[in-house]
């Protein structure tokens, strides 16, 4: 989901990849913060949303390609998906103040 936001901001209404990539950023932290789940820096966060864009442009340039490289790339691509967002901080669950 926080892909395909980040794509219909940049594609749709032609925004820079960074300015894009802010504002979904905020968009996710709304969420997280509701939660109460402490999050990464949104920084870190930006540049993994980026950097995630920048590699499915890559394979969407070498779509037509059925070698097996190519269809290796694209499953981890999809694997990579599913871990999108674990934003949380790395100590989320052993700190007490979260669970409680």
């Amino acid at each position: 989901m926080a892909l395909a936001y980040f794509l219909y901001r940049h594609l749709e209404l032609n925004e820079a990849i960074r300015q894009a990539s802010t504002i979904t950023i905020k968009e996710i932290a709304k969420f997280w913060q509701r939660a109460r789940i402490p999050m990464r820096d949104k920084q870190n966060c930006q540049i993994k949303l980026e950097k995630l864009f920048k590699e499915r442009q890559l394979l969407k340039k070498n779509k037509a390609r059925n070698s097996s490289t190519q269809q290796a790339k694209e499953s981890a691509f999809v694997s990579k998906l599913e871990h999108l967002f674990y934003v949380a901080h790395a100590d989320v669950l052993t700190n007490k103040s979260v669970l409680q």
